[in-house]
């Protein structure tokens, strides 16, 4: 008996997790309309960077920054479309029919160690940007009690025990509290409140939110944009080019606001079959763009930002408008708080459909474990170092150079090696579904057996995914197995090959019984694509060193002139981090200064 059960745990185990009918109601269905696609990828490309702009215009340059901008979109344009094409290169999704998430693929095209690598980077990335969110919108509440109020409150926790009350700001770190207790504010709480249960719902549950909070968005632009020219605009504010002064923050600061890209499986596995995906991911990314230059360009222009101070900083003053103060206060909650569930779900998905956890602790990891690290996190800046260097090591990686990886392994021509994937048919019963669900599973338990019975007999195969629960290598007919095993009766059984014996012959089709699945480039042929792919990752590493030279070049000149030492020259200041009787400390304004603000 307790064989028997191992056995069907050890079956259902293999199968992927929006196909095990326990945890399948985790998963949203195919109903995001195109306005709510629009509105949702807009929320999650536009958000923090957009109050970050000004600064990184101001301190880097115009030219530059819109150069990079640009570059930046077109770069993310092709990563997104380059890994929804790798989405129809798994059996059964050729018209993303199924389910394919972000770490499926990596699971599936990258070795166990490379696999594991995305794994930590996806998690911790997505980890860091909810919680700078999370910091970023609770410190900004704390203030706007404080200016409707002139008074705030809080919890103290340490280094003493009570209440704790404050009337005015402090000046030097970005919690009304200062740094120097341990505290849970009322802001905090709030935001807990009305963030952590709506991190619980599907993605598709939250595109009423994701449309006020779009709506929300082009209400805020535009007021802020006639404030800006009803202040008066100063084109001196705003040099053409001044790279020994922010260039580390200009650049870090553009590559973090297309880390959009790791999001765009989720959405298209929930999208109707009506919304077009070119179009959308266009549109969406150029929209964007444009709400990013503008900013950049007349927020630049309409103040000026010394030590790093933001724009909601600024809109905030006393010579403002009352009602442009008000929404600047308001900017955190109603556009960045309904961002942080979309990245927790996200998470989620990730994390149950590679069955890495049960549907509970995908919740808390997903979910709670970002506001318990802000939560011990709130006073002072503690964590704008850990938060700005990882938007700057890990956002290229992950949103640029990965999804253009996994579209030129899935693309690779050599070898015999299959990928299968089942998709259970429209219309079963919740038995008929549970029942060919465990049939799948022995289908699959048979061909890994066969796998390793080849593999004990030293026949060629050279199969890298057939660890991987979800895809199993099959093999052609041959001497000593005249045939594979049949699919089980009530699935889908599609197979395709990822890497193939023959090459297509120019002008056939490879999907003979259906319309042509999506390509990013339909234009340009299969060689001409994969140059694009080696281009995007060459040029966007190149930035991204660039944005690291920097960025260290400044965290010296910063400890220097601290120190009283005039600042050297970027490359002299790099040659004297190498020499190792140089200390450098890191400190909080080593990227933009701003704070928490990613």
């Amino acid at each position: 008996m307790v064989e028997s059960q191992y056995k069907e745990k050890s079956e259902a185990s293999l199968l992927n997790g929006h196909l095990d009918p326990n945890i399948a109601s985790n998963f949203g269905k195919k109903t995001i309309s195109p306005l709510s696609s629009y509105a949702l990828l807009l929320n999650n490309i536009t958000g923090p960077g957009l109050v970050a702009m000004c600064v990184a215009y101001q301190h880097g340059g115009w030219f530059p920054a819109t150069s990079l901008l640009f570059g930046a979109a077109v770069g993310a344009l092709l990563s997104a479309g380059f890994l929804v094409e790798t989405m129809t290169r798994f059996h059964g999704n050729e018209h993303f029919e199924g389910r394919v998430e972000f770490m499926e693929m990596a699971r599936a095209l990258f070795p166990r160690w490379g696999y594991y690598i995305v794994f930590i980077l996806f998690l911790f990335n997505i980890t860091t940007s909810n919680v700078s969110a999370i910091l970023e919108s609770a410190q900004t509440l704390d203030q706007t009690i404080l200016m409707i109020f002139g008074q705030v409150c809080a919890l103290e926790l340490s280094p003493d025990f009570g209440v704790v009350c404050v009337t005015e700001s402090s000046m030097d770190v970005d919690s009304v509290f200062g740094d120097n207790i341990e505290y849970v504010s009322g802001g905090f709480v709030a935001l807990a409140i009305i963030s952590i249960p709506i991190g619980f719902w599907n993605l598709e549950e939250n595109m009423i939110i994701q449309m006020f909070s779009f709506i929300a968005l082009c209400v805020l632009l535009a007021e802020f944009c006639i404030q800006f020219f009803h202040n008066g605009l100063h084109p001196e504010y705003l040099p053409v080019s001044r790279l020994n002064n922010g260039a580390g923050a200009t650049l870090g600061s553009i590559l973090f606001n297309f880390a959009f890209v790791v999001t765009v499986p989720s959405w298209v596995n929930e999208k109707r079959k009506d919304v077009r995906i070119h179009e959308t991911l266009s549109s969406t990314i150029s929209t964007g763009t444009l709400m990013f230059a503008l900013m950049g360009c007349v927020g630049a222009m309409a103040y000026q930002f010394p030590n790093g101070a933001d724009l909601l900083t600024k809109l905030s003053m006393p010579s403002q408008w009352f009602v442009t103060r008000v929404l600047a206060q308001l900017f955190p909650p109603l556009v960045l708080v309904p961002g942080i569930p979309i990245l927790s779900i996200i998470v989620r998905y990730n994390l149950l459909e590679n069955r890495v956890c049960g549907p509970f602790n995908a919740n808390m990891i997903a979910v709670v474990l970002p506001w318990l690290i802000a939560f011990l996190t709130m006073s002072g800046n503690k964590l704008n170092i850990i938060l700005n260097w990882s938007g700057l090591l890990t956002v290229v990686p992950l949103n640029f150079l990965i999804p253009c990886a996994m579209y030129l392994i899935s693309r690779e021509s050599k070898g015999v090696c299959k990928m299968t994937s089942i998709t259970t048919t429209r219309g079963d019963s919740k038995e008929d579904s549970a029942a060919a669900a465990a049939a799948a599973a022995k289908e699959k338990q048979a061909a890994k057996m066969k796998l390793r019975r080849r593999d004990s007999k030293g026949e060629s195969g050279g199969c890298s995914v057939a660890w991987r629960s979800s895809q199993i290598c099959y093999y052609g007919s041959t001497e000593q197995d005249p045939s594979p095993s049949p699919p089980p009766q009530g699935y889908r059984h599609q197979q395709k090959l990822v890497n193939k014996e023959e090459e297509v012959e120019e002008g056939e089709d490879e999907f003979p019984d259906a319309a042509a699945p999506f390509r990013v480039l339909p234009c340009l042929s299969r060689e001409q694509s994969h140059t694009v792919a080696w281009v995007v990752i060459i040029a966007v590493s190149l930035i991204n060193c660039t944005a690291i030279f920097f960025a260290v070049s400044e965290l010296i000149m910063t400890q220097d002139t601290q120190d009283g030492i005039p600042p050297p020259p970027p490359v002299e200041g790099i040659l004297e981090a190498l020499n190792p009787s140089r200390s450098v400390y890191v400190n909080s304004t080593m990227l933009s200064g701003h704070g928490a603000h990613s």
